[in-house]
């Protein structure tokens, strides 16, 4: 029984230009942020929940560590590379091979947004390999969140994730 209720949010807020991809740097930090609530404030880490590309950051540090009971994904995606490069068209992939990045724009529920698209994020993100990272999640039990109205990640994504889980799951000791 538990006695003591503890939780912590972290936001990670880009300071400077945002970047596409950068999922397994994301995961990099959510280790350093798990670390200072273990070490720092003598917290026991026991879930970690991301959404979008939040949930790709917490399954991809799973994979990696594999050191939190629980992994909770709320829309992730699973083939993170499906439509890139067919959004960014010839042109974009044109000046990022000359220059190595592109600024680029967009629109959010809170108005236009400049954001870099650098050739390595780019990179970083199409060798994404979602089903291997999944594959390798042995200990953590994973929650996957997903509704079918979700216009941006399909729920497709969410039944190949759960595949990937259930492939590592089912071997010895799964």
């Amino acid at each position: 029984m538990l006695n003591q209720t503890c939780g912590n949010r972290y936001a990670f807020v880009t300071v400077g230009a945002w970047l596409c991809g950068r999922n397994r740097s994301e995961a990099e930090d959510l280790r350093c942020a798990k670390q200072a609530l273990e070490q720092q404030m003598g917290r026991r880490v026991i879930a970690m929940i991301g959404h979008s590309k939040g949930a790709t950051d917490v399954l991809l540090y799973a994979a990696k560590y594999d050191d939190v009971p629980c992994a909770v994904s709320l829309a992730a995606r699973f083939e993170v590379q499906k439509g890139v490069l067919e959004r960014l068209g010839p042109e974009v992939l044109q000046r990022l091979d000359s220059n190595g990045q592109v600024e680029m724009s967009g629109r959010s529920s809170k108005g236009l947004f400049k954001w870099m698209l650098r050739k390595e994020d780019l990179q970083d993100r199409l060798s994404t390999d979602m089903e291997a990272a999944c594959n390798s999640i042995h200990h953590a039990a994973v929650c996957i969140v997903h509704g079918d109205a979700d216009a941006d990640v399909p729920i497709a994504d969410a039944y190949k994730i759960d595949k990937a889980l259930k492939v590592c799951k089912s071997g010895p000791g799964g």
